[in-house]
């Protein structure tokens, strides 16, 4: 054998004196009733491959086992921390079940976000998990996953029947948080939907409005403010119903990343604020 060629499972079962087949068995773990192996040539195989530096095709195992162990995985935004989180619990779960993942960000452009599926499609992975933005646009490549049998799991949409979906209860969270504010007395609090596309936060506007509603409070366009699911958008919201001449006395940030930026504008505001005070006392 070259010492430049990579060395095969055929050299592994010439240095273990042994055959392909239980070289194979060793190293899938798989006792198989046709090859008994003992614990000495168990051994022997695993030496061998130490000095010869095997490792296993892995595009070869996928097919003789009919499953890649990989997990495809899109997240609209790799920017957004919460996206992170959510990748980063797959991963541990992939891992924990000698899985990995090709994770993809679609950077919340509707056509990467078709591209990316496609090509996850195309890949040789055992199941889809999807955090889908422009629903639309996907629902042909989301049939044609589900017809070739794979499974999909959608995050936040049941848009395609046969699949499995998480929906978190956004009604609810939004129901408890504007329960939170009239508690304390907020009567002025001002919506920030950084969405995507329209349909997105749909339940948490609706709390909103409803809790608004009973407790008897008019619902003002001029704090329901609508903008793009970016960090610098969702700062310049709140800048602008800071400025309004009747600001609101609470935000109800549609997200986590929103609500980050939104304490960025306060924070900036109180200490511009701050600056000038102290500037006419001096």
């Amino acid at each position: 054998m070259s010492t430049k060629s990579r060395p095969t499972q055929a050299d592994v079962a010439r240095e273990a004196g042994v055959s392909q087949a239980t070289v194979s068995a060793v190293l899938n773990n798989r006792l198989e009733r046709a090859i008994p192996i003992t614990e000495e040539t168990r051994k022997r195989v695993l030496e061998a491959v130490q000095k010869l530096g095997y490792h296993p095709d892995a595009r070869a195992q996928s097919l003789s086992r009919g499953r890649s162990d990989v997990i495809g995985l899109l997240i609209p935004d790799n920017l957004n921390p919460f996206f992170w989180d959510f990748a980063r619990g797959v991963e541990d779960v992939a891992y924990e079940n000698q899985c990995s993942i090709i994770l993809t960000s679609t950077g919340l452009n509707a056509e990467r976000e078709a591209h990316c599926l496609r090509l996850l499609n195309q890949r040789q992975t055992d199941g889809l998990i999807l955090l889908p933005i422009f629903r639309a646009q996907l629902l042909d490549e989301l049939r044609a996953a589900r017809d070739r049998g794979r499974p999909v799991v959608l995050y936040g949409t049941d848009m395609l029947e046969g699949v499995d979906v998480v929906l978190p209860d956004n009604y609810a969270g939004g129901r408890a948080l504007m329960a939170h504010l009239l508690a304390l007395g907020h009567q002025r609090i001002a919506f920030i939907q950084a969405v995507a596309t329209p349909e997105l936060g749909t339940a948490r506007l609706r709390a909103y409005r409803h809790a608004l509603a009973e407790a008897g409070l008019p619902e003002d366009p001029a704090l329901i403010y609508t903008c793009r699911p970016t960090f610098e958008d969702a700062h310049a919201a709140t800048l602008h119903l800071l400025a309004l001449p009747d600001p609101p006395t609470a935000l109800f940030a549609i997200n986590d990343y929103t609500a980050t930026a939104a304490l960025q504008a306060v924070y900036q505001k109180r200490a511009a604020r701050a600056r000038r005070h102290i500037a006419r006392r001096l």
